[in-house]
């Protein structure tokens, strides 16, 4: 949680609430995009009611499986 809720690096990027944590399996199962990042992981992108978009970034793990990296909301651009 305290790594998801802190003021990011990136100024884009809004620190999320407890609620919006819970939106990991909304995204991860009804994303408006998926995308290639950096590294071999995917980025999951869904719009929020307010324009912003949550970003989910995961990667396979070789033994099988998914690996959640992070979680975060980028600002209406």
């Amino acid at each position: 949680m305290q790594d998801h809720v802190v003021i990011d690096k990136d100024s884009r990027n809004i620190p999320l609430t407890d609620r919006e944590l819970g939106l990991i399996g909304h995204v991860w199962r009804n994303p408006n995009a998926v995308d290639p990042a950096k590294d071999g992981h995917w980025m999951l992108s869904k719009r929020a009611a307010d324009g912003s978009l949550y970003r989910l970034i995961v990667s396979v793990d070789p033994n099988g499986g998914l690996v959640f990296h992070t979680f975060y909301k980028e600002k209406n651009k």
